[in-house]
């Protein structure tokens, strides 16, 4: 029954980074790929809040795999950052891909521990 969920919300996170991808293309456009890297870094944010509900109350390790493996797994990709990385690079836009990867990496982190950190100050 676990995998319904997951890939039922594994589908909604696909549908919600399609959208926002849309949404934010069409208002952040100054050379970075902003919308992958708001994306990533919201899901990461998200991620970290996940697991900090996972591992400080009562939830199921079954909500956290619907949660992070299906709707974070869906919502965040590594495949589309790589994808963003290598058209920067396939146009010799060298330093726009390495502050990507370097931006998306550390951003990525900090807000996972951000919002691990930040739960666990709110909730408990």
């Amino acid at each position: 029954m676990m995998f319904i969920w997951i890939t039922f919300t594994g589908m909604i996170g696909a549908l919600c980074r399609f959208f926002l991808d849309f949404w934010l293309t069409e208002r952040l456009t100054n050379g970075l790929p902003w919308s992958t890297f708001v994306i990533n870094v919201t899901g990461s944010f998200l991620v970290g809040a996940a697991w900090a509900v996972y591992q400080l109350s009562s939830s199921s390790e079954t909500l956290a795999y619907i949660a992070m493996t299906g709707f974070l797994g869906a919502f965040t990709t590594f495949s589309t950052f790589t994808i963003q990385w290598f058209f920067d690079a396939a146009k010799r836009n060298f330093a726009i891909a390495t502050t990507y990867i370097l931006l998306s990496i550390l951003a990525g982190i900090i807000v996972a521990i951000a919002g691990y950190y930040m739960v666990k100050l709110i909730l408990f």
